[in-house]
């Protein structure tokens, strides 16, 4: 279990990476784990709230299954600012050591993002490029359909409804630097498939030391772009996260 303690520069969040919870959920038979954070933001909105967060993960033998869960409130002024629910569960069958076919579901909301709900699911083939015990590589492929429904005017330009196919792609790496430290990022495109202009992207990388067996440092940044935000709403998006938890493992 962690409980972390969190800083944050931010401004919304769109993709969430969840490589680390997959190699987690690689290196033990089961795991279960929750955090509580304390999220403070300077950018478009500067505050300060709460987030809980759950994640719980299953290998036998072949097969893989892990899902998270968070939720986080902030109040400023009196009054809710930025809002997050957000769900993702996800299957791998390993066909072969370097081939995994995965499924995976997600559901999320983010008020700052004008983003009332998105609900998707998805499937498509993983490769191990590299292995090793310090240093692994991946690429991942799927077609996944989704559906949107933002908090803007109906009658405005911007669709308050989207429904559609993306083509998502990932390519994750992971370097084990010492028995302490561990570096670890990823990247991820998602075209949509009727047009490819509409595209989301984030770049994810952190570093995790383990200051004790029961005390974990990290740091993250994330960068997010949405080539089509809603009004309102910035294309470009950057996030540096320091934590500081404990882990039971």
């Amino acid at each position: 279990m962690t409980l972390a303690l969190v800083a944050v520069a931010d401004r919304a969040r769109a993709q969430v990476n969840v490589e680390v919870l997959r190699r987690r959920a690689l290196s033990k038979p089961q795991f279960l784990s929750a955090d509580a954070s304390f999220v403070g933001r300077a950018g478009n909105v500067e505050s300060g709230g709460f987030a809980l967060n759950g994640s719980a993960g299953l290998r036998r033998g072949r097969h893989l299954h892990f899902v998270q869960g968070s939720a986080e409130y902030v109040e400023f002024g009196g009054k809710s600012t930025v809002a997050r629910i957000y769900g993702h569960s996800r299957y791998g069958y390993a066909l072969l050591d370097w081939l995994v076919l995965e499924t995976y579901g997600q559901l999320q909301g983010d008020r700052f993002q004008k983003l009332r709900a998105r609900s998707l699911a998805g499937a498509g083939p993983r490769f191990l490029v590299v292995g090793s015990p310090n240093f692994d590589l991946n690429v991942g492929t799927s077609l996944m359909i989704e559906r949107e429904q933002f908090d803007v005017d109906p009658h405005g330009t911007f669709p308050w409804l989207r429904v559609g196919f993306r083509w998502a792609s990932v390519l994750s790496a992971a370097l084990r630097l010492d028995n302490r430290t561990e570096l670890a990022g990823a990247l991820y495109v998602q075209p949509r498939v009727s047009d490819f202009a509409d595209t989301r992207m984030l770049v994810d990388v952190g570093l995790q030391f383990r200051v004790t067996q029961v005390l974990v440092a990290r740091v993250t940044g994330v960068l997010r772009y949405l080539s089509a935000p809603p009004p309102g709403v910035q294309e470009a998006d950057l996030e540096v996260r320091s934590a500081l938890g404990v882990l039971f493992d």
